[in-house]
């Protein structure tokens, strides 16, 4: 949601467009909300999130293939537990 700021746009007007559409399911937007709010508090913890992504693509470059969506969405998650490891993996919306 920083890139909406950055755009201009609020980001809690975001959240009621992703509402409105088939994307907006009740967890994403209530996943959203709470981000908004600064409310980090564990569903998923980043580190738990981390440690499979790692295994993933440990296990894909193991086989021979990639993935390279997880591998992309590494560095910003290893720096983001670097302080908020406990924290839900939604933490990395305040890394920049």
């Amino acid at each position: 949601m920083p890139f909406a700021g950055h755009l201009g746009l609020d980001p809690a007007s975001i959240v009621e467009l992703l509402r409105s559409t088939p994307l907006g399911g009740p967890h994403a937007v209530h996943k959203a909300t709470t981000m908004l709010a600064g409310n980090f508090t564990p569903a998923f913890a980043l580190k738990h999130a981390l440690k499979d992504a790692e295994l993933a693509v440990q296990a894909a470059h193991s086989s021979g293939t990639r993935l390279a969506l997880t591998e992309a969405l590494l560095p910003r998650w290893r720096q983001t537990a670097l302080l908020h490891a406990d924290n839900d993996l939604s933490a990395v919306y305040i890394t920049a």
